[in-house]
């Protein structure tokens, strides 16, 4: 049980006397133990807006907040919601943006999660999709993928049933020539998926990297519904048994990871994709073309779709964990110990759906939201502390994102309160006025 000085009413009346001078009684002791109990994601594209000119800034102050985190060694993650680039690209632009040393450990990009899935495929047979070239290739390598294929690769042994640019195959049970394949793999010894054994071929897991090109949907989708209807991931088989199998023998059949593939390709100086309005999207492409080739839904296929930003789940799991990491090697004489993990952007909509959105690893973790609230002119207006709560009351309103970040982690004093209620000695001490609440 919380001391009462936690139990928020509707009244929040803290003392602004250390707000505004917030260092003068925070010291840190150095012979108190290493150990944070808040962690803090920024949705880097709800803390940006549009200029006159037409280019994507940041708020005002989220420099001043991040450096303020920084300083305190508090564990920060960066959601972004771009697929094209690498963690350590879009790591080395945000030291560049804000003139502070960004780890690649703390960036969140709607493929992170691939990496998840490397202990189970390193090395077996995967599929990528996504991109020009190599692209996908190469940032599937990067991850620790071993044995990677493409769309083109599949393309360029059977020129006789997807041509050059396009499908050509008409009946689901053209046969695949496996010995082809295999004698292939063998003779390009450069390919990182080369097969050592005079085995067939088994694609074990298709990975949608991003939306490629509309030109190539036909290609991209096409080899997927293929593959998808092999028997048990064989290329050159096709299952003879009814598609309904799919249904309750999902696990038999490649399995399918989508990344964020129904946004269209960024735009000259637009960083941040957005969806596409006037035609189908990549997702529900294959969703009808799947329908009309098995007159089933997509759903009899066991695949898994991740979102981007603060509003999927997916993606603020691996959040969490990288925040539990960050902590580790922020603070390597302790166990990672997170109990509170605040949200920063524009439009955070958990709200009372907040439940569904616990934090995997530990479910007695509080999520908490920092809402900014920036002008037409780009200038922050206000920026207010909430509870996941169904009727969202701020706690606190902010004239900057800093101070609604100080407030965050010390007029609530959960830094401290968290720590005492389990028996542990505060990183900070007790913030002088910090429960007067009423």
């Amino acid at each position: 049980m919380y001391p009462k000085c936690l139990q928020v009413s509707s009244k929040t009346c803290y003392h602004k006397s250390w707000l505004q001078s917030p260092h003068s009684d925070l010291e840190r002791s150095d012979s108190q133990p290493q150990s944070a109990t808040t962690g803090f994601v920024i949705d880097l594209a709800m803390v940006v807006n549009t200029s006159r000119s037409g280019h994507r800034v940041l708020v005002p102050g989220v420099k001043e907040a991040i450096a303020s985190l920084q300083e305190r060694k508090i564990p920060l993650a960066f959601l972004i919601r771009e697929t094209r680039l690498t963690e350590k690209k879009v790591a080395r632009g945000l030291e560049k943006q804000l003139g502070l040393s960004i780890d690649s450990g703390s960036i969140v990009l709607p493929q992170t999660p691939f990496r998840d899935q490397v202990d189970e495929y390193k090395d077996k047979v995967i599929v990528v999709i996504g991109g020009d070239g190599d692209k996908a290739r190469q940032a599937a390598l990067k991850y620790g993928f071993n044995r990677v294929m493409t769309t083109k690769d599949i393309a360029e042994l059977y020129p006789h049933i997807y041509g050059e640019s396009s499908v050509a195959r008409s009946k689901l049970d053209a046969p695949f020539d496996a010995k082809d394949v295999e004698q292939y793999l063998v003779e390009v010894p450069e390919k990182p998926w080369k097969s050592t054994r005079g085995e067939d071929i088994k694609v074990s897991a298709i990975f949608v990297w991003w939306a490629s090109d509309q030109d190539n949907w036909d290609l991209d989708i096409g080899i997927c519904i293929d593959l998808l209807l092999t028997k048990q991931g064989y290329i050159g088989t096709h299952t003879t048994q009814k598609l309904d199998y799919l249904k309750h023998w999902p696990h038999q059949q490649p399995q399918l990871f989508i990344c964020k593939a129904d946004t269209a390709p960024a735009g000259d100086g637009n960083p941040y994709p957005v969806p596409l309005r006037d035609s189908k999207t990549w997702l529900s492409t294959l969703e009808d073309w799947w329908a009309a080739k098995t007159g089933l839904p997509l759903d009899y296929v066991q695949y898994k779709y991740i979102g981007a930003g603060c509003n999927d789940e997916i993606i603020i799991d691996c959040a969490d964990r990288m925040l539990r990491e960050r902590n580790k090697k922020l603070r390597r004489d302790c166990h990672p110990f997170l109990r509170t993990v605040y949200m920063i952007g524009k439009d955070i909509q958990f709200g009372a759906q907040s439940d569904a959105y616990s934090v995997a690893y530990d479910k007695r973790v509080r999520r908490r939201s920092v809402r900014i609230d920036p002008s037409r002119s780009g200038q922050l207006r206000e920026a207010a502390v909430h509870d996941f709560g169904p009727e969202l009351r701020p706690w606190h309103v902010a004239g900057s994102l800093k101070e609604a970040v100080e407030y965050a982690l010390y007029a609530l004093a959960e830094e401290y309160w968290v720590c005492v209620e389990v028996g542990l000695k505060p990183l900070w001490p007790k913030p002088n006025g910090a429960i007067t609440l009423a």
